[in-house]
């Protein structure tokens, strides 16, 4: 895939992405504001360009056919402004650098009670890692039985 290509494919999927709608929330807080910052330059750009509404349109109804406009008209403002192909490239690569894993096993629920056993997080990597077993949950009564979370790096 050429760069281009896997570069609006990347942009695309961040439009339609929960995390995205969610305003970053899931995301890291470094992750988060990069992600912040490419969305603002790409949508002001699709507003100079008197596009914005199509974005608009990929967020609320995220179709093939929808996502496919959103990037042939990235790649014509990318192809056609080598300093606006730069910001994203820059932003992009920024990103991926600042990859973070995130495992999490029971988030944002509710109940009586959660009973759970032989969990095992395992993670070896040199981005950053979190690792939760429950999180952000109003369980009343939590049973956890052999639980394991392991972050190796170099």
């Amino acid at each position: 895939m050429e760069p281009t290509t896997l570069a609006t494919a990347t942009i695309a999927t961040l439009f339609t992405s929960e995390a995205a709608k969610a305003g970053g929330k899931a995301l890291g807080e470094g992750t988060s504001k990069l992600v912040s910052q490419l969305l603002t330059v790409i949508r002001n750009k699709f507003k100079a360009f008197k596009t914005e509404e199509v974005l608009a349109m990929v967020e609320e109804q995220p179709t093939e056919p929808n996502i496919n406009l959103v990037k042939t008209i990235l790649v014509a403002q990318i192809e056609k402004d080598e300093e606006f192909a730069n910001q994203l490239r820059e932003l992009l690569l920024q990103l991926e650098a600042q990859r973070e894993i995130r495992q999490v096993v029971v988030e944002r629920s509710k109940g009586d009670s959660l009973n759970a056993k032989n969990i095992f997080q395992d993670v070896e990597s040199q981005d950053s890692v979190e690792q939760a077993i429950v999180s952000d949950s109003e369980i009343k009564t939590i049973n956890l039985d052999r639980v394991n979370q392991t972050y190796r790096h170099d």
